[in-house]
């Protein structure tokens, strides 16, 4: 029967455990026995023979009682009473200890008779003649015929009882000693038959497996050392470790076929990449002369680029300035037709002011003819003052507020031609002075004439100019726009070429690249080799 690892495993840990399931079994019943013996011993012996005990005592200390109320003690029917309720207490507590109808229960109701007996025959004929110290010997002689009657036979039930209880008692501990000494035997007997069985069980296991296991570990460590030539292992055992053996057994005919392989393709490749690499170093050397001649390329057309950009700015520059000198002149026409206008302006001003001047003029002289007339008429005030005061002084006292009249307008044809002579001679400035303004502006009005024919010359040589310039800034503005289109080619050129640079170094560094790899290959090649050879295949 062939068991693989797993089951050996089980099969020694489940005769192991089966083991200590028995010597747990025998040990469990040895001591749930004990535990009920010692129950017993605890809930029933021990309790009855101290109830007895209690028994006994009360019993001693109710007679004890009795005898010292007859004698006279005070306290003596007190503790009687007392002690008898104690002993009814303890009656009944063995009472329940005992099973009904047996005779140990019999015998407490023999008990309980007979103390019923002994207190009702003391509390009926003793307790009334207390006190009484003729009757004390009738007391005396009354509690020991009670005592001889009731309390010697309790004493005797009480002591079989509590005899009987005693030896139960002992019995039980001897049990329950000698059940403790089976348990302390058993657990003995029983680790030393699992202790052997587990050795041999564990010898057995570990025999059959690390056995095959030391076969394997040498095996494994000649393929792990490269060494393929050791022979295949047997294992009829039909587990685990035998189908480890087995896939050993694949594995190293696996290596052999594969290491095989790869050292037949390692020489393919070897031959390949030697081919590989000549032909990288061609293309290497071919794109590194590509790119040399596309880099002198670009550069020359970089130059060429920057000199056309250059007459293009130049050009460019040539426009603006030819713009700049057609505004300039444009602005100039512009101001000198405004000054023409101006100037037009100012000559109809000009003749508009002296055909006021002349108007002026002529107004001064109506002032003055008005100023003359205004002057007749003060000399002939003042001559009509002058006769009225002669006229008043012949009068005399009659004609002196006529003298005061006449004085006065006398006066005011006085102020009057003083006045008019004043405004006489600003008139005759003002006359004078717009004499001389009207000269001016006359000949003001001809240098504006000469002016304004001048002006219109300018205007006609600055218009002249303006068409000039205009011609110029077209003919810059064609040849400016020439140039940038010759610029944009070239800097198109430029770019192909500098893309065409970009390619055949691309093409440069992958060919390197190439080259490098194929080196690398070659090194992993040999490397390979170098592994490949390590191993031993016949």
């Amino acid at each position: 029967m062939k068991w693989s690892v797993r089951k050996k495993l089980y099969a020694g840990f489940g005769c192991v455990l089966a083991i200590m399931t028995i010597m747990a079994g025998t040990i469990w019943s040895e001591v749930t026995q004990s535990h009920d013996v010692a129950s017993e011993i605890r809930n029933d012996d021990v309790p009855e023979v101290v109830g007895y005990l209690i028994l006994i005592d009360e019993a001693g200390d109710v007679y004890r009682d009795a005898t010292g109320a007859i004698t006279g003690v005070a306290s003596a029917l007190g503790d009687y009473q007392r002690n008898k309720q104690e002993f009814w207490d303890a009656i009944a507590a063995v009472k329940k200890l005992e099973t009904p109808g047996g005779a140990d229960y019999q015998r407490i109701e023999q008990i309980e008779r007979l103390m019923t007996g002994f207190t009702q025959g003391f509390e009926r004929e003793i307790v009334p003649l207390l006190g009484d110290k003729n009757a004390l010997e009738q007391e005396i002689t009354e509690l020991r015929s009670l005592y001889e009657e009731y309390l010697t036979p309790i004493e005797g039930l009480l002591d079989e009882a509590s005899s009987a209880e005693i030896t139960e008692t002992d019995a039980s501990l001897l049990y329950l000693t000698d059940s403790f000494d089976t348990i302390e035997n058993t657990i003995v007997v029983l680790f030393v038959i699992a202790l052997v069985l587990t050795c041999i069980i564990a010898y057995w296991l570990s025999n059959s497996i690390t056995t095959r296991l030391t076969n394997l570990d040498s095996v494994a460590q000649k393929v792990a050392g490269g060494d393929l030539t050791a022979d295949d292992i047997v294992d009829e055992s039909g587990d685990e470790l035998a189908n480890l053996a087995s896939s050993i057994n694949k594995m190293q005919s696996s290596l052999t076929t594969l290491i095989g392989s790869i050292s037949s393709v390692s020489n393919q490749v070897q031959h390949v990449t030697a081919d590989l690499s000549n032909v990288s170093q061609d293309i290497v050397a071919g794109a590194s002369s590509q790119a040399d001649k596309a880099n002198l390329i670009a550069t020359a057309a970089e130059e060429l680029s920057l000199t056309i950009s250059e007459v293009a700015q130049q050009g460019s520059a040539t426009f603006e300035e030819a713009q700049k000198s057609e505004q300039s002149a444009e602005s100039g026409r512009n101001v000198i037709t405004e000054m023409v206008d101006s100037i037009q302006q100012v000559s109809l001003q000009m003749t508009e002011m002296s055909t006021q001047m002349n108007e002026l003029g002529a107004h001064g002289e109506q002032i003055g003819s008005v100023i003359r007339v205004i002057e007749g008429i003060a000399e002939q005030t003042n001559l009509l003052a002058l006769n009225a005061a002669i006229e008043a002084a012949r009068a005399g006292e009659f004609g002196r507020g006529f003298a005061v009249v006449a004085d006065e307008v006398r006066a005011l044809a006085e102020r009057t031609t003083t006045a008019t002579q004043e405004v006489a001679g600003i008139i005759q400035q003002i006359q004078t002075g717009t004499q001389e303004a009207v000269t001016y502006t006359q000949e003001n009005c001809k240098l504006v004439e000469i002016g304004v024919e001048r002006s219109t010359g300018a205007v006609t040589a600055l218009e002249e100019i303006v068409a000039g310039a205009a011609n110029v800034q077209s003919m810059v503005n064609s040849i400016a726009t020439a140039a940038e289109e010759q610029t944009a080619v070239t800097k198109e050129i430029a770019a192909d070429i500098t893309a065409i640079s970009d390619i055949s170094e691309r093409s440069l560094q992958l060919a390197n690249s190439s080259s490098d790899n194929v080196n690398g290959l070659n090194s992993k090649v040999a490397e390979l080799e170098s592994l490949v050879s390590k191993f031993k295949l016949s």
